[in-house]
């Protein structure tokens, strides 16, 4: 994670309305300026260190954050059910590129450990080309761990490059 310190702040769970400066430093040249988190500082952590080990390609260590009877729904695709189910469906994609890092540009929490996120997913491809594509997602979080993801993206533009790539 590097960049540089930008202010972010989160919501006070003792005061609803109040808000909490925190420093954080996954700001990148896609996200640069204040970012405004209406998220715990937890939450925010907690998404970064997931997004870490979808990039480092890691299936046990994104794997770890999914409850065993998660559901995952990509875009206009089928509901995906349970971890390993999960867990394999993202390993296929990521084996077709070198990474797929992820900056977070806001996250809003709400009641319920329901949390909704804008992000910038950065695609690098084995020749060498980056593609990044925005996207917003729906997560649910119970104990630590999540229940439902709902990805809304269009990567049209990532299967086009893929194409290219591999032609």
């Amino acid at each position: 994670m590097g960049g540089r310190p930008v202010a972010i702040r989160a919501r006070n769970p003792l005061a609803q309305l109040s808000f909490l400066p925190i420093e954080c430093t996954t700001t990148t040249p896609n996200t640069k300026g204040l970012i405004t988190m209406r998220a715990r500082t937890e939450t925010v952590r907690l998404l970064t260190e997931y997004f870490a080990a979808m990039e480092a390609n890691s299936p046990r260590e994104f794997g770890s954050y999914y409850a065993e009877n998660m559901t995952l729904t990509f875009g206009n695709s089928p509901e995906i059910t349970g971890r390993d189910n999960i867990m394999s469906a993202l390993s296929d994609m990521l084996d077709r590129v070198v990474s797929l890092g992820h900056d977070l540009v806001n996250v809003w929490e709400e009641e319920g450990g329901v949390v909704l996120f804008e992000d910038i997913g950065r695609w690098t491809l084995r020749g060498g080309a980056v593609v990044e594509i925005k996207a917003a997602s729906k997560i649910t979080i119970v104990d630590g761990r999540f229940v439902d993801q709902r990805i809304y993206v269009d990567n049209a533009p990532l299967f086009e490059a893929l194409e290219r790539d591999n032609g």
